[in-house]
């Protein structure tokens, strides 16, 4: 991951914009506040496939990048499986810079 995504992603935080932990991100994913979710290499297989089920079928965009130590840091936190990006604009600019 790169610093700018990192710089992004703490700028969202700041804003309110990102969410963590896997069950305010499943909720949030199923009432379509989530823009962009991002999963750690390191997330355990079911969290991953439960996520990427969800997201794909909700036509959510997703990518898997970064650890969970480094998803935690780019936001102030411990360790963190996945994130979730709520605000559009932010969203698609992280989404390309990562592709």
């Amino acid at each position: 991951m790169s610093n700018q995504v990192f710089a992004l992603i703490g700028f969202a935080q700041k804003a309110g914009k990102v969410i963590s932990g896997d069950q305010v991100l499943q909720d949030k994913l199923k009432n379509g506040r989530v823009k962009l979710i991002i999963i750690a290499i390191d997330t355990a297989e079911n969290t991953k496939d439960k996520l990427l089920n969800n997201a794909e079928r909700l036509g959510v965009p997703w990518c898997v990048t970064g650890t969970k130590v480094q998803l935690g840091l780019s936001i102030g936190k411990s360790p963190r499986s996945a994130l979730g990006i709520l605000d559009p604009g932010l969203a698609r600019k992280v989404y390309q810079l990562m592709n």
